[in-house]
């Protein structure tokens, strides 16, 4: 929603199931979704798909998911009781 008239900005859907943890980059305002499949999909409001899906925890859900200060690196925490940083530069 747009917090200054209240109004849907857009709805899109996954295909991915729930979207259980989301976090916005605040350096490009990119959304990015944690899956329970392990993947994390990367969100614009501007495109009715998705710009990335990264395969962060095979086989377990993404738990947690944290953008640093400067937009460059995601941290994830999935329930294979890893902890990973990423590169959103190269996407690794």
């Amino acid at each position: 929603h747009d917090t200054s008239t209240g109004q849907l900005v857009s709805n899109h859907r996954s295909k991915m199931g729930p979207c259980d943890v989301m976090t916005q980059n605040k350096s490009n305002a990119i959304i990015h979704c944690g899956h329970l499949n392990g993947v994390v999909s990367l969100w614009s409001p501007a495109s009715s798909t998705n710009l990335v899906k990264m395969l962060c925890h095979k086989g377990a859900a993404v738990q947690s998911l944290a953008i640093d200060k400067t937009g460059r690196y995601m941290v994830t925490g999935g329930a294979d009781s890893q902890v990973k940083i990423w590169d959103l530069r190269m996407y690794k």
